[in-house]
C-alpha cells in the first residue's frame, strides 16, 4: 500500500487516527501490519477489532470499539498520513 496514493479523507491501512470518546478522552491510534502492531507505541494491527471500527471512517465520524469490557463509542477528531 503507497499512503500517498490513498485519499487523505478516509481511514485506510496506516493512518494515524486522532480519536474522543465520550469522557473527553483522546485516544490515537496507527494502523500497522500484524508484524508492526505495538500498543505501546498506539500501532494496532488493521485486523484488529478496533482498526476494523475506523477503517472507512471520516473526520466527525462515530465508530463502536467492541472491547471485552464492553462496547465504547468513539468520535473521529483527525486522519494523518505519514509524508513520503
Amino acid at each position: 500500500i503507497k499512503p500517498e496514493h490513498q485519499p487523505k479523507d478516509i481511514v485506510l491501512f496506516s493512518a494515524n487516527v486522532a480519536s474522543e470518546n465520550f469522557n473527553g478522552d483522546t485516544l490515537s491510534f496507527i494502523i500497522v501490519g500484524e508484524d508492526e502492531a505495538d500498543i505501546k507505541l498506539s500501532k494496532i494491527s488493521y485486523v484488529s477489532p478496533l482498526a476494523k471500527a475506523l477503517i472507512g471512517a471520516k473526520i466527525d465520524d462515530e465508530v463502536i470499539w467492541h472491547k471485552p469490557s464492553g462496547n465504547e463509542q468513539l468520535i473521529i477528531t483527525g486522519i494523518t498520513y505519514p509524508n513520503i
